[in-house]
């Protein structure tokens, strides 16, 4: 079968952009190296009890406008469930819990505001310095030339700036930072902050600042749906795929050549890989170049099944402690009891990456014990996943190196979470940059 367009990469990216395509008539033909679709965000069933396991947990939000396009497209979005409001729980390393949550009363920056005054772990006079970061984030969305002053600081350096004490930045800003970066606040670029913070206390939509889960394993969400759709609009996805080259003539991209011989031809090619990926591809020299400047993120996922519940909240953000987050399965599911399966999160795990998987469980037995009831739980269960290329790190100078999402050479195109989309590495960075990508292969 002949294909207007080859999609190289089976994630967010890939097939955003493959059914975005489809929808308006292109037949495309999906390429993934692995024997599964899902790229860097993907499930799968854990044998001894049958639950799904994430490879890295992902918490959603309202403002996934492109996202929850792409669900609705493919007939997924009821598998997405969103709060009634912003809602999020701490405890620190001694126990102590906080909350932030504000009603849908008010406009988003107000809603986020008020959650703030509400937070038990800091001072008042740390509350009112508060505002001050959600002001730069009003200026950051009034001028756009803004982002060139921020960019250059790290998370650390702009929060200091701005008066934001060790105290309100360690039980506050460096949690949502970490979440949403996967990077520590001393080494991440507070672009990538500032631009998930324009999103999350938006007007726009409404419901920006909600939390939202998937009530299934991430491939569930989307991986099978994606496929079906495109079969339905004449495309296809061939597994166990990997690019070995482009193929050129006169100057212009026109297929590829995989590892194992084949040869695909289309007149036009869109990459999604991550830029490790595409360093090991003959791309054009001026996006070679920058690739150079990305080094890699990663995040440890720990699931734990206990013989007992010993928390009810949903998301527990975990301070003062290695683990960042702890997600109760069991609610986000509907598993039933007894007993709980919970997803533990390290984010931007440089050190523990080192480390061996007992060592790491036992790190994690010392920080739940922040839960009262964990003392007296059993273990059933425990699976450990590393991923040393979770993420790009978002590091000060790198906001100029990534390309825009579309053409970069004639019949060549790029996307994936790692391009300028105006965002951060994220799911929806993702999303939108396939569709961003779609669109300029369609007015090409």
């Amino acid at each position: 079968m002949d294909f207007d367009v080859l999609v190289v990469g089976g994630g967010f990216a890939g097939l955003s952009a493959a059914t975005s395509l489809a929808q308006q008539g292109k037949k495309v033909l999906v390429l993934e190296k692995k024997p599964h679709l899902g790229g860097r965000a993907y499930s799968f069933t854990d044998p001894k009890t049958g639950h799904e396991i994430d490879n890295g947990q992902h918490l959603f939000i309202g403002a996934y406008v492109e996202t929850r396009k792409f669900l609705s497209r493919i007939g997924s979005s009821s598998l997405l469930r969103f709060s009634d409001q912003l809602k999020l729980h701490f405890r620190d390393s001694s126990g102590k819990e906080d909350l932030l949550s504000a009603p849908r009363l008010l406009s988003s920056p107000l809603d986020f505001s008020w959650g703030v005054l509400n937070l038990k772990g800091l001072s008042l006079k740390e509350k009112i310095a508060v505002s001050r970061v959600v002001q730069e984030v009003k200026k950051f969305k009034a001028d756009k030339n803004y982002a060139a002053q921020i960019e250059p600081l790290t998370i650390r350096q702009w929060l200091d700036k701005l008066g934001q004490t060790p105290n309100v930045q360690e039980r506050l800003w460096e949690p949502l930072a970490i979440g949403i970066l996967n990077e520590n606040a001393k080494i991440a670029s507070a672009l990538g902050l500032l631009q998930a913070l324009e999103k999350i206390l938006s007007k726009t939509p409404i419901d920006a600042a909600k939390t939202g889960y998937s009530k299934v394993g991430l491939s569930s969400l989307y991986t099978r749906q994606a496929s079906s759709y495109l079969q339905k609009h004449s495309g296809a996805v061939l597994y166990s795929s990997k690019i070995q080259s482009l193929i050129y003539e006169n100057e212009r991209v026109c297929g590829v050549n995989l590892e194992d011989g084949r040869q695909f031809r289309a007149s036009y090619v869109l990459l999604t890989l991550p830029p490790w990926d595409l360093k090991r591809l003959n791309i054009p020299e001026r996006i070679q170049k920058n690739l150079q400047a990305f080094s890699t993120s990663p995040i440890i996922g720990l699931s734990l099944w206990l013989d007992r519940s010993i928390t009810e909240n949903e998301t527990t953000g975990l301070i003062q402690t290695r683990f960042h987050w702890a997600f109760n399965k069991n609610s986000i599911w509907n598993i039933p009891g007894p007993g709980q399966y919970l997803s533990l999160v390290i984010s931007a795990a440089h050190d523990e990456l080192k480390k061996e998987p007992q060592e790491i469980l036992e790190i994690a037995k010392k920080e739940l014990l922040v839960f009262p009831e964990f003392k007296k739980a059993k273990m059933i269960h425990w699976r450990l996943i590393k991923e040393p290329f979770a993420t790009p790190s978002p590091k000060p100078g790198l906001e100029e190196m990534r390309p825009f999402p579309g053409e970069v050479s004639p019949g060549l195109f790029l996307a994936g979470d790692w391009t300028r989309t105006g965002l951060p590495a994220t799911i929806e960075s993702a999303v939108l940059s396939g569709h961003k990508a779609a669109e300029a292969v369609f007015n090409e």
